[in-house]
């Protein structure tokens, strides 16, 4: 079975931070969020599988800006529009992606209810030096409170290599595997945020020391 995912992107929607390396706009291309064109969007997928359904699985995506940093009327109203879709089974799953600062054990019941299985958290670092030269406007213990508020809802969410692919609290079922790009980072940057090792091989590096004095910029020690 192949699997679809139906990109609703939401550019900075939800965000009140502009990251260096973050541009949605640009790179999605959209502007702002017409509900009534993600109708149209969602329809016009699942039109162009009309009569092949079974050989495809479809996930509504929200790209492109802190999803669950939207103001409640409108992410309910997203919620809404995106649940009759799951309920009759012409899609499979729900996906998000969002900032760890905005997640809290209200959020996750909430999108928990709406069915959604998968939360991205835009966890890029676990320096702080790194993050607040990034402005990313949030810390790594508000990352570790996240991760944590999912953490608590129970050990079948994850396994081995850290939090499974997806799951549905409602059915009590999970997918046992994992993202590979998403569970490589773990690792390392749990390693990072204890000791800083990465960040202290990566600016030691006789490279990027030279791109760094190339580019006239000057590192705090």
């Amino acid at each position: 079975m192949r699997h679809i995912n139906i990109p609703i992107f939401i550019p900075h929607l939800g965000c009140p931070h502009t990251c260096v390396f973050c541009n949605q706009r640009k790179i999605s291309g959209v502007g702002c969020v017409d509900i009534g064109a993600v109708r149209e969007q969602i329809d016009a997928t699942l039109d162009g599988i009309r009569g092949r359904e079974g050989e495809y699985e479809c996930e509504i995506a929200f790209f492109g800006g802190s999803f669950t940093g939207i103001p409640r009327d409108e992410l309910t109203e997203l919620l809404e529009l995106a649940r009759p879709y799951v309920d009759d089974g012409r899609v499979a799953s729900l996906r998000c992606s969002t900032r760890p600062d905005y997640i809290d054990e209200e959020i996750i019941d909430l999108l928990l209810r709406y069915r959604m299985t998968t939360v991205e958290l835009g966890v890029q670092n676990t320096s702080e030096e790194v993050l607040r030269r990034c402005e990313r406007g949030h810390t790594a213990e508000q990352s570790m409170a996240a991760l944590k508020g999912f953490w608590k809802k129970g050990s079948w969410i994850w396994g081995k290599y850290g939090f499974y692919d997806a799951f549905s609290e409602k059915a009590k079922w999970t997918l046992p595997r994992y993202l590979a790009i998403d569970q490589c980072t773990i690792a390392p940057m749990i390693e990072n945020y204890r000791t800083g090792l990465l960040w202290k091989l990566f600016m030691n590096c006789p490279e990027v020391k030279e791109g760094l004095k190339k580019l006239d910029f000057t590192v705090e020690q």
